[in-house]
């Protein structure tokens, strides 16, 4: 069996997907370069495992669960924006999250100290709870202005109640993610 390329997020609602839609969508006429994230697959990344042999998924899937469990559900509230590493030299762009932060980082936390268990990496970078909403594929003109304009801006709220493990199969005309499993909160 071959490797599964997976990954494991947090949903968002259909009224926050809407709302970064329209943004993006007034974006991708002021800036080139960028490959957009299609709307139904904007999520939070938790943590990237990678390839994951086939028959592992089930036990992964299992020790995911039962971490996921000890959190409580929380409201997420998404607010801002801006670009890693800056946003003169923008690679990724992104929507913040505010309220919520703190629980979304503590069930990062258990997450990766499950799976260290199990031969995962521990990430060494501090997790920074964000949505990308879109990668430049090549050098990107300062987008300083256009981010500065919707740093204040509430792009709304979804209740958090699951995360979900994700497999990711890259194509030439970009991801398809499929939902492996739902793992519910407590």
């Amino acid at each position: 069996m071959s490797p599964v390329r997976t990954f494991i997020a947090v949903e968002i609602s259909q009224d926050v997907r809407l709302n970064i839609e329209r943004w993006v969508r007034s974006l991708r006429h002021k800036v080139s370069g960028v490959k957009w994230v299609e709307t139904h697959n904007l999520h939070v990344t938790l943590k990237f495992l990678g390839d994951v042999a086939a028959d592992e998924v089930p036990k992964i899937t299992d020790v995911i669960m039962k971490a996921v469990a000890q959190a409580e559900p929380f409201e997420l509230e998404f607010f801002g924006c801006g670009a890693f590493p800056n946003a003169k030299a923008p690679r990724t762009l992104w929507v913040g999250c505010r309220d919520g932060a703190e629980p979304l980082t503590r069930i990062v936390s258990i997450i990766d100290g499950v799976l260290a268990q199990h031969g995962f990496p521990k990430e060494t970078r501090p997790f920074s709870p964000h949505l990308t909403i879109g990668r430049a594929k090549h050098k990107v003109a300062d987008m300083t202005a256009l981010l500065v304009a919707k740093q204040s801006e509430l792009f709304g709220k979804c209740r958090v109640t699951e995360t979900v493990l994700f497999s990711s199969n890259l194509t030439p005309s970009g991801p398809v993610y499929k939902k492996l499993a739902d793992l519910p909160l407590r």
